[in-house]
């Protein structure tokens, strides 16, 4: 829901990998990082527009940052 927040888009607006992505965020949080936020989010990913008012995360990295 924070990321919903932060950036103010709505749920409709976002592709599901989108989705997948906060999914896994949140498990890792759960599990592994406690103190990990939604904003360490622009660490390793970029939101961006695709078309007609739908959005994506991209990756700002090729290495991965949690191994």
């Amino acid at each position: 829901m924070d990321f919903f927040r932060v950036t103010g888009l709505s749920f409709s607006q976002t592709m599901p990998m989108v989705w997948r992505i906060l999914l896994v965020l949140d498990r890792i949080n759960t599990n592994h990082i406690p103190d990990l936020s939604i904003e360490d989010l622009p660490l390793a990913y970029r939101l961006r527009s695709h078309g007609s008012s739908r959005f994506l995360l991209f990756s700002t990295s090729n290495s991965p940052l949690i191994l």
